[in-house]
């Protein structure tokens, strides 16, 4: 996945902090605003690499990601075909891992960016389907950069939960569509093995 995708998908997905119980009492995008404010003040703060409160900053942003981002159908969605063909135990074991990496990346690259405004633009909602467009404008290599966010939503339990983030770098950029696209050639050539032993490999040049 491209650094400039990783980027704006690790502000975006950094975005997303609300309590349940708020939730069911507001709109999508208005999950969004909300969650704004207490997202600042988490990431700016700042800790030395590898002490405690770094460790704990980075905790906060994994229970932030883990609270509104719908793993079951994000882990379906991205496996696609392959979903039917694996047995129950398979199913749980991916996602499991699949959320593991998802949340130690996206920790390591929000908490290096602090200097982004949002801008919340259209709000599309069918039924227990939301799509919210966002406006990223965040410094990149010295300059500020725009970078179109878009948050495909679900309600569940009555909670809109997210379950793929889009950005309009290199014209199409889908949280979903990416991991489809890697994981398949992987399960094409060793299967589910070679899936999780290539996640566990991220997995591990994360925390190193």
């Amino acid at each position: 996945m491209p650094a400039t995708l990783r980027l704006a998908l690790g502000l975006a997905l950094g975005l997303l902090l609300a309590a349940p119980a708020a939730q069911a009492q507001q709109t999508p995008q208005g999950v969004l605003k909300k969650a704004n404010g207490e997202v600042e003040k988490l990431v700016k703060k700042k800790a030395p690499k590898g002490s405690p409160a770094e460790k704990k900053l980075r905790d906060q942003v994994k229970a932030i990601v883990g609270d509104l981002i719908d793993y079951d159908e994000l882990a379906q969605q991205t496996m696609s075909r392959h979903w039917g063909a694996m047995t129950a135990a398979q199913k749980a074991e991916f996602t499991k891992v699949f959320r593991d990496l998802i949340e130690r990346n996206y920790a390591k690259q929000i908490s290096g960016n602090v200097d982004y405004k949002i801008d919340y633009k259209t709000e599309k909602v069918s039924g227990d389907k939301a799509q919210v467009r966002t406006i990223i404008h965040a410094k990149r290599k010295g300059r500020m950069a725009d970078t179109i966010v878009d948050y495909k939503m679900l309600l569940k339990n009555g909670a809109w939960k997210v379950y793929d983030i889009i950005t309009d770098e290199d014209e199409y950029s889908s949280l979903v569509v990416n991991y489809r696209s890697e994981f398949n050639k992987i399960w094409n050539k060793d299967g589910f093995a070679g899936v999780m032993n290539k996640m566990r490999k991220k997995l591990k040049e994360i925390e190193d």
